[in-house]
């Protein structure tokens, strides 16, 4: 009777042994995720605060550019932004304000002078991102990324062709603009270009 016991023991063992090895072998990895062609990733600094990874950020991302110094910048973060950041998170969108060519001094200042409501101001010392990556300028300060964070669309600082973009993007049509523009250049973002007096497009 002992005997037969110690051998339905040692049964059941085996018997769960194989079902663990079973388990751990048959599993297949995930498989891993591939980069999506023409996909853009960057990591900045959020102003007074940690690094904020574009990566971790799920769906479409609406950026948009500001040159801290800019007085047009300045003005436009009053209301057109605001607009435009209402419309984006209405939609689904998260939103990231890169202050181009701004340190962590002068972007702490522009925020406590005008608290754009973005989900992240974030401080873009060289203009590497906003302008060297994304293309930015002063004729094209938004950007749109779609859900695969590829850049589907930029264009000026103007709700309603952002809405248009949106509403394309979300329908599975995008056609990227081809506005004339003029790069940020660097260290020159703390006044208007010359030709600003004269109604024409800043050059920061």
């Amino acid at each position: 009777m002992r005997r037969s016991h110690y051998d339905f023991l040692f049964v059941l063992a085996a018997v769960a042994l194989a079902g663990w090895l079973y388990h751990v072998y048959s599993a297949a990895p995930a498989p891993a995720t591939a980069p999506v062609a023409g996909a853009v990733d960057f990591t900045l600094s959020a102003v007074g605060g940690g690094p904020k990874h574009l990566a971790d950020v799920k769906g479409p991302v609406f950026v948009f550019l500001s040159a801290v110094g800019c007085p047009d910048c300045q003005e436009r973060t009053r209301q057109t932004d605001r607009d435009a950041m209402a419309l984006a998170k209405q939609r689904g969108l998260t939103t990231w304000n890169l202050l181009v060519y701004a340190d962590q001094p002068s972007g702490a200042n522009f925020v406590s002078q005008f608290a754009p409501s973005a989900d992240a101001v974030l401080v873009d010392e060289g203009g590497q991102i906003g302008v060297n990556l994304l293309g930015g300028s002063d004729a094209t300060c938004y950007i749109l990324l779609d859900q695969d964070h590829r850049k589907v669309w930029q264009g000026p600082a103007d709700p309603k062709a952002l809405e248009e973009a949106v509403a394309k993007m979300q329908g599975g049509s995008v056609t990227t603009t081809t506005t004339d523009s003029h790069p940020y250049p660097p260290g020159a973002s703390a006044a208007p270009g010359p030709d600003a007096a004269e109604g024409g497009g800043l050059s920061y």
